[in-house]
């Protein structure tokens, strides 16, 4: 799949992933789970720009290949744990349960196509 088009795809996915925590945040009345879902949901987009650009980067130097999935693996695996940092270091800010489902959102976006392509 064209990285491009799983970007445009997870648009209706946080579309309606911040109708739902929006709602909850009225509920609430507590903003994090809203800024927890943000949050995730850019570091989400984020680390999936670093896994296309490992890959690519892997594609074209395959001396070091292993050298730089390692790299990029612990930069992936740092910016997963900013997210959950942010959220218990300024928990009136962000939730720690809307940071986990923001991460998701690349993810169910990929599965969901998938499902799609192969009910064809």
């Amino acid at each position: 799949m064209d990285e491009n088009k799983i970007c445009i795809r997870t648009i209706p996915f946080f579309i309606i992933g911040f109708i739902i925590f929006l709602t909850a945040s009225v509920l609430l009345r507590n903003k994090a789970y809203l800024g927890g879902f943000i949050l995730g949901y850019v570091i989400g987009l984020v680390n999936f720009a670093n896994i296309v650009k490992s890959t690519n980067t892997i594609f074209q130097l395959r001396r070091h290949a292993v050298v730089i999935i390692i790299i990029m693996f612990l930069i992936r695996l740092l910016g997963y744990m900013l997210g959950f940092m942010l959220a218990v270091k300024m928990p009136s800010s962000f939730h720690w349960f809307g940071v986990f489902i923001g991460y998701f959102s690349i993810k169910i976006t990929i599965y969901c196509n998938t499902c799609r392509i192969r009910g064809r």
